[in-house]
């Protein structure tokens, strides 16, 4: 892997649903997935 210069470039990824959306579980299993990634390059900001 090459890295990139400084400053490197990031992306923010939030996850939204709509409060009448009947399955946030489905919601919920997915950003678990995401937070159990667990790579050194990304940082949960909230959650």
């Amino acid at each position: 892997v090459i890295p990139f210069t400084q400053p490197a470039p990031t992306r923010r990824i939030a996850i939204a649903w709509r409060k009448s959306f009947v399955r946030v579980e489905a919601v919920e299993k997915i950003a678990e997935a995401i937070r159990s990634i667990g790579s050194d390059y990304m940082k949960v900001v909230n959650g």
